[in-house]
């Protein structure tokens, strides 16, 4: 990955667009093939099948093993700086402390009020490890880990576009895409999803750790599934 950013920005974007089609390809066609036959497992029903929810979890996850894996590799024992992977300091400890303390709290309380205690489990696991991670280590580590050298727009808003843009299918509900629909994404969708990659971008850089937009992305994922 060192010699990767010697070369040109075009190359490194082209590098960055390959990776997260490659990731979304497989999502999608998991995705799509398993609804059309039936066999989807999605986070509301998720405790019906457990075992077929948590493979097929793992299986959308496998571009991003093979990617955090490669990483590991090039990165050798530059990789938890360079992904911002540790936790050091105090500040640093006490903003993870707190956030994980809400997040605990959050989940006993729907643990009480939810008659459903799997689901609340399940839904906690699916969105911190299978979305939240996954996402903030591609978008917020990985491609700009690439843009790294280049100016602050450039390194904000190309990871963060592809974040947004690689939503379209999941937030259609996994349903088809229409020209209507792309409209309604592109006008009412997308700027959101970029601005709020674009925070998650901002805290890990200011506070030097992937864990805290993590733990954001991750509670405010989780909590939308039951405040709603």
């Amino acid at each position: 990955m060192l010699q990767i950013q010697k070369k040109s920005l075009l190359f490194r974007t082209i590098i960055i667009v390959v990776i997260t089609l490659s990731n979304l390809l497989v999502t999608v066609y998991c995705v799509y093939t398993w609804k059309s036959n039936g066999n989807l497992v999605s986070p509301s029903n998720c405790n019906n099948n457990i075992v077929r929810f948590l493979l097929q979890n793992i299986v959308i996850s496998l571009p991003f093993i093979v990617l955090f894996l490669i990483s590991l590799y090039l990165l050798k024992g530059h990789f938890a700086d360079e992904m911002y992977l540790k936790v050091n300091g105090k500040y640093q400890k006490t903003v993870v402390f707190i956030l994980s303390l809400v997040l605990l709290t959050f989940t006993i309380y729907c643990l009480f009020r939810q008659e459903n205690k799997i689901r609340v489990a399940l839904c906690l696991l699916y969105y911190l490890v299978f979305i939240a991670f996954p996402e903030e280590f591609l978008c917020r580590d990985v491609l700009t880990y690439l843009l790294k050298n280049e100016k602050a727009i450039i390194r904000y808003c190309v990871p963060n576009l592809l974040f947004g843009l690689s939503h379209v299918f999941s937030y259609s509900g996994w349903e088809k895409i229409t020209v209507d629909y792309l409209t309604y994404f592109m006008t009412s969708q997308l700027l959101g999803l970029v601005v709020s990659g674009c925070i998650y971008q901002f805290m890990k850089e200011k506070t030097r750790t992937i864990w805290i937009p993590v733990l954001v992305h991750g509670f405010l994922d989780y909590t939308s599934l039951f405040v709603i």
